[in-house]
């Protein structure tokens, strides 16, 4: 963004300085051409240079002052977004730890489970066997 500025800066001098080049060539004609009126004519060409200048330095003051707003805007939208991704991860991370205690209560479920069947079954086995030998 500074180059830009820069350039603008350097576009708006470079044309400005051919202008007072012409403002200059226009009142040394007017001197060459005589007295009163060039006299007047260089006061007011005078005054139309400052004004010139003075616009250049209020346009040129209006551009960095935008600039400064455009990176400011720029840092609250990075804030922004980083508090954005912080709260996502902080609730994908919150979404891991929920999964993996589902996860755990699953496995110890289907072992219990496991274990109950198969507890069951050796005592179903083992009465078999009792009956078969007696």
């Amino acid at each position: 963004m500074d180059r830009s500025l820069s350039s603008a800066d350097k576009d708006i001098f470079s044309s400005s300085s051919e202008a007072k080049d012409k403002v200059m060539a226009m009142i040394r004609n007017a001197f060459r051409e005589g007295g009163e009126k060039g006299a007047n004519m260089a006061a007011v060409l005078g005054q139309l240079v400052h004004g010139i200048e003075q616009g250049e330095k209020a346009l040129s003051a209006d551009v960095k002052a935008k600039n400064e707003e455009v990176g400011a805007e720029t840092a609250r939208v990075g804030e922004r977004l980083q508090k954005g991704l912080d709260d996502l991860s902080a609730t994908l991370d919150e979404t891991a730890r929920e999964n993996i205690e589902k996860s755990r209560k699953i496995k110890e479920t289907a072992e219990g489970t496991i274990n109950r069947d198969r507890a069951e079954f050796e005592g179903k086995m083992g009465n078999m066997e009792k009956q078969a030998e007696g």
